[in-house]
């Protein structure tokens, strides 16, 4: 009997016609006989997507945003019209952040959520900044401490408005998704812009475990291959297998699979992964 099967609705690649893809992310989780969505991707996707898969809005139990970009909470508007029964966040997912692009100049990367919009919309708003039991075996982390001489991955220099003046976000409302299985400990993860280490750590802390079953999502990995075989070496040492939700640029594909070889299983839009 499956105990939860995760499946991808939007992520930067579609394998098939019948989905859109876009620079975003979004999963639906089934986790005993709670129906869960982590992340709404950037706009229309998360609806488009979701329908074609049968999908229906209105029963999600949970919404959980890994933090406030575009590409993770930009389809929120869109799924709180099927009312979901709840949205898990942290009190910065409204936090207005910015990047400069390749000409120096800033573009916004938030999502542009206001309080306000959620509210009215019979749609229960939980901001949480330490780890939370939603559900039994269902844990959104809480805020994550960077780990000890750990290098962040808030290389993209993002920055938010503090008055008049523009100062580094360090992305405080980043957390994750951990799921307790027969298998052992499920982390999914919408980004590690706080540092991979980071939030295995966290991880471990909350399970209590040494070693987790798998990773789920996204990580940022850097162009650096030093930096990039770290963290390979990371998921390697910590987990049994690694899915991510998302394409890296091709030699970033080939270097991951030279160092994680079969233990890497990507995950397209339309396509499930079950744990029984």
């Amino acid at each position: 009997m499956t105990e939860v099967s995760l499946t991808t609705i939007v992520s930067n690649y579609a394998n098939k016609l019948d989905f859109l893809g876009e620079d975003g992310m979004s999963l639906y989780i089934n986790y005993k006989d709670k129906s869960l969505l982590f992340n709404t991707g950037t706009g229309e996707s998360v609806l488009v997507n979701g329908v074609r898969l049968g999908i229906d809005f209105s029963e999600i139990d949970a919404v959980f945003l890994s933090h406030g970009f575009r590409s993770t909470a930009g389809g929120l508007p869109g799924v709180l019209a099927f009312r979901p029964k709840e949205v898990f966040a942290h009190p910065e997912i409204f936090e207005r952040r910015y990047i400069r692009d390749e000409s120096d100049f800033l573009v916004s990367v938030s999502s542009d959520l206001q309080k306000e919009s959620i509210t009215p919309s019979q749609t229960k708003l939980t901001l949480n900044t330490r780890t939370t039991e939603v559900f039994p075996g269902v844990f959104f982390s809480g805020e994550i401490p960077f780990a000890l001489d750990a290098e962040t991955s808030i290389e993209q220099k993002v920055f938010k408005c503090t008055g008049a003046d523009l100062v580094p976000s360090s992305i405080k409302d980043e957390q994750f998704l951990l799921l307790q299985t027969q298998r052992g400990w499920i982390m999914v993860c919408g980004g590690t812009k706080r540092g991979l280490l980071s939030s295995i750590e966290k991880a471990l802390c909350i399970s209590k475990e040494r070693k987790l079953h798998m990773l789920v999502g996204r990580v940022d990995f850097k162009d650096d291959p030093l930096a990039l075989e770290a963290d390979a070496e990371l998921i390697d040492q910590y987990f049994d297998v690694f899915v991510p939700t998302c394409i890296y640029h091709p030699k970033k594909m080939e270097h991951i699979h030279s160092l994680l070889g079969e233990k890497v299983n990507y995950l397209f839009i339309g396509e499930t992964i079950e744990v029984y």
